[in-house]
C-alpha cells in the first residue's frame, strides 16, 4: 500500500488492525476513490482510484464475488475479531448488498437497506443475539464521507474478545458515531419481554397491574424517588379512575431509586415510563440510548421539540418508541371510530367529546397543578380527545378554542372547535375544575346522515340509526391499557411498528394542544399546520 494512500484513514488510528478496512472504497461515492482537502474549495485525490463503475438503476446492486482467503489485506479485521464472527446487518430487511468480505476461518458481511444505503448507516450485530436480546450496534459515517463499518467493527472488538462491558460500561455521550446495547447474554424469543417501569404513580400503578394481564411480558424492575413506594406501601397513590392495593409485595423484584441503574440493567428490555410529563423526554432518550426499548405514558412531551428529540433518539438507536394513547385503543372508542370510517352512521355532521373530573390533589408532590410539569388540564387531560380527533377525523384545516383557569395563563377548562369543511362542527371539551367528589367521565356523541353513536358515563355504546330502533353494540372486553400495553409487547417482540399509534402521531397530539394553547391565549382561530 502507498504512503498516499496510509495517510488517510477516516476514523481510523495507527496500529489499531484497522487500516486496510478503512481504506475501502466509499459507498456513497459516485467514483468510488478517496480524496481529501487540499486547499480551499479543492480536493486532491489520494492513491489509485478503483476502476470506475456504470451506474445501475433498480432496487438491487449486483453481488460481489468473495475476495481471497487470504482476504485480511482486504477485510483488515484485527486478529482478535477473527473467529467471532460479527455480522454486519441493516436495521431492515436487505433489498442491497455491500461487497462480500472473508477472513480466515470465519466470515464477515455487510448487507444493508435502501434506506439505511442512503444514510450511509450499518448495524454491527453479534451471532446469536438479536434485536430483542441486544448486542448490536448502529454507526452512521459522517458528512466527511468516512466508512461506517470502521466505527461499528471498533466497538464490537471488545465483545467479540469475550469483554462485553470493557468499552460498554461507560454511557455513549450524544452526538458520537455509534450506539450500542448491554444486552447481550439473552437469547431472542426465549422468554418474555423484561419490564422495568419507572415512575410509581397513578399510571405507574395501572400499568404494573397491568401487566398481569398481558402475554409475553412481565415486570422484572421498578424505579422510584419515593421510599415508601419502593417499599410496596402503595397506600398513598391516588387517581381518577380505577384503584390499586394499599401494600405490594415487591420481593422478587430488582427495585432501584436512580433510573441510570435501571438503564444499565442488562435484565431489563424495555423500560415503562410513567413518571410526571416534565421528566418524560430526558430519560426516554437517556434509555434508548442505553439500547432499551421504551413505552412512553401520554402525553408524549411537554413539547413538540421534545417529542422530534425522542424520535430522532429512537431512530439513532434502532429501538422502539411506544406512546401510550390509551383511548385509541379503548374498545369503545375503538369500534365506534370503526363505524364512522366505515360509514355505517353516514357522512358526520357533528361531534362532541368531553372529558371531565375534579381537581387531581392527589399527583406527588401536586405536579400535575404546575403547567411547567404537566401542561395542566389541556395537555394531561383534554389531550385525550385531541388525540382521538385526528386519529378519526385527520387534520383540521384551523381550529378555535376557548378556555378558562384558575389563574392567569393557564388552562383548566378547554373547548376547542375542529374545521374540516363547512356545515361540520366538531368539538372537544376537557376540564377538571371541578370540586372534590365530582366523578370523572368521558363521553362522547356522533350524529351523521345515517345515524347517530353516543357513549355515556357508563361506556356502552348506543347506535341510534335513522331507520330502526337504537340498538346498544357490543365491544370486546378489557380496557384500553391492557390492549395498548398487549399491542406494544407484540410489536417489540415481532420487531414491526403499531399500526395504532406512532410517535409522530403522538408528537402531533402534541402540536395540536400547543395550537389550542395559542388560540385561547391570542383569542383568534389558528390555520393547522402539523
Amino acid at each position: 500500500m502507498g504512503r498516499g494512500r496510509e495517510a488517510f484513514r477516516p476514523g481510523g488510528r495507527r496500529g489499531d488492525g484497522l487500516e486496510p478496512l478503512l481504506d475501502l472504497p466509499h459507498p456513497l461515492r459516485r467514483d468510488g476513490g478517496f480524496a481529501r482537502r487540499a486547499g480551499p474549495g479543492r480536493r486532491r485525490a489520494v492513491g489509485r482510484r478503483p476502476a470506475r463503475r456504470r451506474r445501475r438503476t433498480g432496487t438491487r446492486l449486483p453481488a460481489v464475488g468473495p475476495a481471497p482467503q487470504t482476504g485480511a489485506a482486504l477485510c483488515g479485521l484485527p486478529r482478535r475479531l477473527r473467529g467471532a464472527g460479527p455480522v454486519v446487518e441493516p436495521a431492515a430487511q436487505p433489498a442491497r448488498r455491500n461487497p462480500l468480505f472473508r477472513v480466515p476461518g470465519r466470515r464477515t458481511r455487510t448487507l444493508r437497506s435502501a434506506a439505511a444505503h442512503a444514510r450511509n448507516e450499518v448495524v454491527v450485530r453479534l451471532p446469536g443475539a438479536g434485536p430483542r436480546a441486544g448486542g448490536e450496534m448502529a454507526a452512521r459515517a459522517p458528512r466527511s464521507g468516512r466508512s461506517p463499518l470502521a466505527p461499528a467493527l471498533r466497538r464490537l472488538a471488545p465483545l467479540a474478545s469475550g469483554n462485553p462491558l470493557r468499552r460498554a460500561e461507560r454511557p455513549v455521550e450524544a452526538g458520537t458515531e455509534t450506539t450500542m446495547t448491554k444486552n447481550i447474554d439473552r437469547k431472542e424469543n426465549d422468554m418474555p419481554l423484561r419490564i422495568g417501569i419507572l415512575g410509581l404513580g397513578f399510571m405507574g400503578r395501572c400499568h404494573f397491574q397491568t401487566y398481569a394481564k398481558v402475554q409475553g411480558a412481565e415486570v422484572v424492575a421498578i424505579c422510584d424517588v419515593d421510599p415508601a413506594k419502593r417499599a410496596g406501601d402503595w397506600s398513598k397513590i391516588g387517581g381518577n379512575i380505577g384503584g390499586g392495593k394499599g401494600n405490594v409485595d415487591l420481593s422478587a423484584l430488582r427495585v432501584y431509586a436512580d433510573p441510570a441503574k435501571l438503564f444499565a440493567d442488562r435484565g431489563v428490555d424495555v423500560v415503562d415510563i410513567t413518571l410526571p410529563t416534565f421528566l418524560h423526554a430526558p430519560n426516554a432518550i437517556a434509555a434508548l440510548k442505553a439500547g432499551k426499548h421504551v413505552i412512553c405514558e401520554k402525553p408524549m412531551a411537554l413539547t413538540s421539540r421534545d417529542c422530534d428529540r425522542m424520535i430522532a433518539a429512537a431512530r439513532s438507536a434502532g429501538r422502539q418508541l411506544h406512546i401510550a394513547h390509551c383511548i385509541r385503543y379503548w374498545p369503545v372508542y375503538a369500534v365506534a371510530r370503526q363505524m364512522i370510517r366505515t360509514g355505517k352512521i353516514g357522512q358526520v355532521l357533528t361531534a362532541s367529546f368531553r372529558r371531565l373530573a375534579s381537581t387531581p390533589l392527589w399527583s406527588y408532590r401536586n405536579w400535575l397543578q404546575h403547567p411547567e410539569q404537566s401542561g395542566v388540564c389541556a395537555m394531561d387531560l383534554h389531550i385525550h380527545d385531541v388525540d382521538f380527533v385526528l386519529y378519526t377525523f385527520g387534520k383540521p384545516r384551523t381550529i378555535s378554542s376557548q378556555g378558562s383557569g384558575f389563574a392567569k395563563g393557564r388552562v383548566d377548562h378547554i373547548v376547542t372547535a375542529y374545521h374540516y369543511r363547512p356545515n361540520q362542527l366538531i368539538l372537544a371539551e376537557g376540564a377538571w375544575e371541578y370540586a372534590a367528589g365530582y366523578p370523572f367521565s368521558m363521553t362522547f356523541a356522533v350524529a351523521g346522515t345515517k345515524g347517530t353513536l353516543m357513549c355515556g358515563p357508563d361506556l356502552k355504546l348506543m347506535h341510534f340509526p335513522l331507520k330502526g330502533k337504537p340498538a346498544e353494540v357490543s365491544v370486546p372486553p378489557g380496557d384500553g391499557y391492557e390492549h395498548e400495553l398487549q399491542d406494544f409487547v407484540r410489536c417489540i417482540a415481532t420487531g414491526k411498528p403499531s399500526k395504532v399509534v406512532t410517535p409522530e402521531e403522538a408528537r402531533d397530539s402534541v402540536r395540536m394542544v400547543e395550537l389550542e394553547n395559542v388560540s385561547v391565549t391570542q383569542g383568534r382561530t389558528i390555520r393547522v399546520k402539523l
